[in-house]
Order: C-alpha cells, then sequence, then structure tokens
C-alpha cells in the first residue's frame, strides 16, 4: 500500500504569493527610486562644478582687469563725498539773500568766507530809507546769525548809495 493517493482535491499550488510579487514590486520601486536619485545627484554635481568654473573666471577676470577700476572709482566716490559735505552751498545761500532782499536794493558784489562761515556783499539802494529796512530785513531772518552794516557811500556816477553788509552764517 505505499503508493496509495488519499487526496482527493487536486492542489493549486502558486510559484509566487501575493506577498512575494507585493515585495518584488515594492523592490522594483524602490531600486528606480535609488537609480532616479543616483542620476540626480550626478547632475548636481556637474552643475555645483559648471557653477564654480563660472565663478572662478568671474573672479580672475574681476581680479585680473576691472578690480583696479572700480576700486579707483569707488575711491574718488568717498573723497567727492567728503568734498561735497564740507562745502558750501553758495546756491543756498543766495537764495536765502534772495529772500531777504527788499524792492530797491541791487546785489553787486558777493563773496565767501569759509574760517568765519560769513558772506560779505556790496549792495546799492536808492535811499537810506531802503538801506535801513534791507539792513533790519537781514537781521529778521533765522538764516543769519549776525548782521554788520559797514560805512554807506554815495555813488555818483549811478546815483544810488553804496553800503556793504557782512552776514554771518549759523
Amino acid at each position: 500500500m505505499a503508493n496509495i493517493n488519499l487526496v482527493t482535491d487536486k492542489e493549486n499550488t502558486k510559484v509566487l504569493g501575493t506577498g512575494t510579487g507585493a515585495l518584488l514590486v515594492a523592490f522594483f520601486v524602490v531600486a528606480m527610486i535609488y537609480a532616479g536619485m543616483v542620476f540626480y545627484g550626478n547632475k548636481l554635481d556637474a552643475d555645483l562644478i559648471a557653477v564654480k568654473d563660472d565663478y572662478t573666471n568671474k573672479f580672475n577676470i574681476f581680479s585680473i582687469g576691472d578690480s583696479k577700476r572700480v576700486l579707483d572709482f569707488q575711491n574718488r566716490l568717498k573723497i567727492s563725498d567728503k568734498l561735497l559735505a564740507t562745502e558750501r552751498d553758495n546756491g543756498k545761500d543766495l537764495a536765502n539773500i534772495e529772500d531777504v532782499m527788499i524792492a530797491g536794493v541791487y546785489l553787486n558784489s558777493y563773496s565767501y568766507d569759509a574760517q568765519t562761515k560769513s558772506i560779505k556783499i556790496d549792495c546799492y539802494a536808492d535811499s537810506y530809507d531802503t538801506v535801513a529796512k534791507q539792513i533790519l530785513s537781514f537781521k529778521g531772518d533765522d538764516y543769519f546769525s549776525f548782521v554788520l552794516a559797514g560805512e554807506t557811500k554815495i555813488d555818483a556816477t549811478r546815483k544810488m548809495i553804496n553800503f556793504p553788509v557782512v552776514l554771518t552764517i549759523k
């Protein structure tokens, strides 16, 4: 009785089970992601090398050729800023003088003394009353801290009164 088959139903045996198929699919997905990351990493490495080479080239061009010109221009800008900060704005001074000038007074000369921060102007007026009003107008302005009227003279050629004024700026 050694060759007796007691099995009544035929058994279906699968070579690959459901779990084994799922494992193979997961392995294939992981392998594809890994291969994609390797290729992407290689692309990033190549891009990094290209950017480094571009930076090196531009740095060499700048340091060899244009750096002296750029630095010279920067130094000139710094020096000009200092000079502009120390220089007096004559346009502003003249604008303030123009604002306080009254009718009938004419400006003949203008000079600025940087040491005393004062402006010396030479004016002409048609009467002594106009001279007094003009000096009072200068004294009433807040831009000037001190007003000094000089000696008045009659100019026979112009038939006007000449009076110098020294204005000290605040």
